[in-house]
């Protein structure tokens, strides 16, 4: 009886960081940055509109597999933002899936990502976006 109750609790803890794994917020750093989880990974479009002013694309990159199952993407900018939430369907901006409208930055900007799937827990992720000239 104590061995099996060894094991369940083992199970338990197992599943809790599995289950920890898959829902922790990633905040990714560097030129051009990404969040990844799960087989998702958001990214940016970064154009200068002029000298300190960019407009800023967010979209996702998955496998088809993953992105038939997503439902719906939705961004979440700073607070100061015109159009702070946005829903991305799956219609794509310039090529890119689920992606969202551009938007206008001076600065690097930290994004809260909420991807809505079919039939599975939505997943929560921050991207930041780290603002450069040419490719990432």
């Amino acid at each position: 009886m104590k061995a099996e109750s060894s094991r369940s609790r083992r199970k338990d803890v197992l599943m809790a960081s599995v289950l920890f794994l898959l829902t922790t917020t990633a905040v990714a750093y560097g030129r051009g940055g990404s969040a990844q989880g799960a087989g998702v990974t958001v990214k940016h479009t970064c154009d200068r509109v002029k000298p300190g002013i960019y407009q800023c694309v967010l979209y996702i990159e998955a496998s088809d597999d993953v992105l038939k199952a997503i439902d719906d993407v939705r961004y979440t900018l700073p607070s100061g933002y015109p159009e702070r939430t946005q829903i991305a369907g799956r219609g794509r901006v310039a090529g890119k899936p689920f992606s969202s409208k551009p938007f206008t930055t001076a600065e690097d900007v930290i994004v809260n990502v909420k991807i809505g799937y079919r039939g599975r827990p939505n997943m929560y992720l921050s991207h930041r976006v780290r603002l450069y000239e040419g490719k990432p």
